[in-house]
């Protein structure tokens, strides 16, 4: 991981942005996820569906991508957001694989966990985003 970028803007206390950039290997998955959580401070079930999608994302970008890839990190009090951003510029494929398949269910786990995701043109490539509301409407904590 190289060149952290944080901001934290005038909206609120809670309010932060953070951008990291990665090389495209599986080290960097781990460090991707790393990023994501402690920029992102969030605990229980929440912080578990940021590291998952975080991974898969990351996963995606290393494997399918192969290039560097960067990470943006977006919080206020009531949303995440976060865009893994790499240079190839083919948009993911929803894969079916069978059950044995070792690979193929990313963008199926993104799509269960996430509140909205998408795939936006972003230079020479793309980024695929995923968003978390915070305040509990969709996937509220345990109590």
């Amino acid at each position: 991981m190289s060149a952290v970028e944080l901001d934290s803007p005038g909206s609120g206390h809670d309010a932060r942005r953070a951008v990291a950039h990665f090389d495209p290997d599986a080290a960097s998955v781990r460090a991707a996820r790393r990023f994501v959580a402690e920029v992102a401070e969030l605990a229980g079930t929440r912080a578990a569906d940021v590291e998952l999608v975080t991974s898969e994302l990351a996963t995606n970008a290393v494997l399918h991508a192969g290039t560097p890839f960067r990470v943006e990190v977006d919080r206020d009090a009531r949303r995440l957001r976060v865009a893994v951003c790499d240079d190839d510029p083919n948009p993911p494929i929803v894969q079916d694989h069978g059950i044995e398949a070792p690979t193929g269910r990313g963008l199926r786990i993104l799509a269960a966990i996430a509140d909205r995701w998408g795939v936006d043109a972003s230079g020479p490539g793309k980024a695929v985003w995923f968003e978390l509301d915070l305040d509990g409407a969709r996937h509220p904590e345990p109590s």
